[in-house]
């Protein structure tokens, strides 16, 4: 099985106490992170930062610590089914927080995020660093 390598970004903000995430809306329903294939010799924040853009298009973003990462079978176009490992980095706006011509995203709240997204893995690793993303 051929491994691939993404990268994407966490993207949160605070209305009060409440913890939200933007995530990329999937046909379906369904939601996920912004998040890519590394390109050859491309740095991983590289790929954060121009996958945020082309999923979100937010260009005024500055790329935090990395979070964690874990890994998950997918099938290609092709249907050639790959292992892929996602490395995800927290996310902030930058000064000018205005957000306009958000594509299709989402803000939602972190607890309705885990049970909306498209893939296990990436419910699980929401589950598993919540606590940490709502510092």
């Amino acid at each position: 099985m051929t491994k691939e390598f993404s990268a994407g970004g966490v993207i949160l903000k605070k209305i009060g106490k409440q913890v939200l995430i933007l995530l990329v809306k999937n046909i379906g329903g369904t939601y996920s992170f912004p998040k890519g294939h590394v390109e050859m010799q491309e740095a991983l924040i590289d790929t954060v930062i121009r996958e945020v853009r082309e999923e979100t298009g937010l260009t005024n973003i500055v790329v935090k610590e990395k979070i964690g990462w874990f890994e998950r079978e997918s099938i290609k176009r092709n249907k050639e089914k790959v292992k892929k490992r996602i490395d995800l980095f927290r996310v902030e706006l930058g000064k000018n927080k205005a957000i306009k011509n958000v594509k299709s995203c989402s803000w939602l709240p972190l607890e309705d995020a885990i049970g909306k997204m498209k893939y296990q893995q990436d419910a699980d690793f929401l589950r598993k660093y919540s606590s940490t993303l709502k510092k």
